[in-house]
């Protein structure tokens, strides 16, 4: 047979008959306020239904929800209020009818286990403090071995902590032995490199000047080798332009007595030519009279003006004819 004292969610449907408690809240239907226009005076009066608003969804469900868990019985539970169906209790509005005779059993059982559980109390704090005598009295015998053992190790640790320390001291004493050892190898071995070092860099260092002073030696019978080449090659070239240049001398004055030769010829034939063609126009003007002297005039300054012009030539072709052969 189920109790009373089951909850709300197991099934059973319990009306509250009885306030709710101070630490609980009736929800309540958010209903909103009616809005409403009143139209101008002298158009319309009454409600405009176009502008109302819409139903809220939210407050609809918040509505059902109220009066679903109002109608179901499933706002509170009360020992005292409320219907069983399993027991058969039929009572108005959820209450369950109680003669004084049940109601006098009820507080009769009531201070019975009151009594059984204040008995079963005053029992198991006796036999706690029983125990907890026990315990403390097993503790103190604990604690006491455990001194004493503390005792007993601590002596025969005493001897095995010399032991150690002595052992520890002879390997600390080993290992600085082994590292002075080792220390004293690696600079025998230290000295050993540089030495050898030094004398390798010394080697090298002889050859690099035995190269330099060879290089070096190399050097000047080459530079002197050289020298006495270009002594040599200049000498040869210097007679080779000496030679070059007392050819093109005679040459120059070979070609320079053929040009006065030739420009001698000439200017004789030009001055004979002249003379003659001087001594026509002479002759002529003897015949002409009074013409003649203006004619011989004007002769003599032709002959004059073409000398002069011959040896202006002769000299501009002697001066290129130098030019050419330099």
């Amino acid at each position: 047979m189920a109790s009373r004292n089951d909850k709300a969610g197991s099934g059973r449907w319990a009306y509250a008959y009885n306030p709710p408690k101070s630490n609980s809240k009736t929800a309540t239907p958010a209903i909103p306020e009616p809005q409403f226009r009143v139209g101008p005076p002298g158009v319309s009066s009454g409600l405009s239904f176009r502008n109302l608003p819409d139903a809220s969804l939210l407050a609809i469900r918040q509505i059902c929800t109220h009066y679903e868990k109002k109608c179901s019985g499933k706002v509170e539970w009360n020992d005292n209020f409320g219907r069983d169906q399993e027991e058969g209790f039929q009572g108005m509005f959820g209450i369950v009818p109680m003669t004084p005779t049940a109601l006098k059993n009820t507080l009769v059982n009531q201070r019975k286990k009151i009594l059984d559980l204040e008995k079963l109390i005053g029992n198991t704090e006796k036999k706690f403090e029983e125990d907890k005598a026990q315990l403390a009295e097993v503790m103190e015998t604990q604690v006491e071995a455990s001194r004493l053992q503390a005792e007993a190790d601590r002596g025969r640790h005493q001897d095995t902590l010399i032991a150690m320390r002595k052992r520890c001291d002879d390997d600390v004493a080993l290992a600085q032995a082994q590292a002075k050892a080792a220390k004293e190898e690696a600079k025998k071995a230290l000295d050993f490199d540089r030495k050898r070092a030094e004398k390798t860099i010394s080697n090298a260092l002889d050859d690099e000047r035995d190269k330099s002073l060879k290089m070096k030696k190399d050097l000047n019978f080459i530079e002197e080798k050289l020298n006495k080449e270009w002594a040599s090659k200049l000498r040869h070239l210097e007679v080779k332009v000496k030679t070059a240049e007392d050819s093109k001398r005679a040459a120059v004055e070979k070609a320079c007595d053929k040009l006065k030769r030739v420009h001698a010829a000439e200017l004789a034939a030009a001055v004979r030519e002249a003379a003659m063609h001087a001594g026509k126009a002479a002759m002529d003007q003897v015949t002409s009279g009074t013409g003649m002297r203006r004619g011989s005039t004007m002769t003599a300054d032709k002959a004059r003006i073409t000398e002069r012009n011959l040896r202006r030539e002769e000299g501009e072709q002697e001066e290129k004819l130098i030019g050419e052969t330099a």
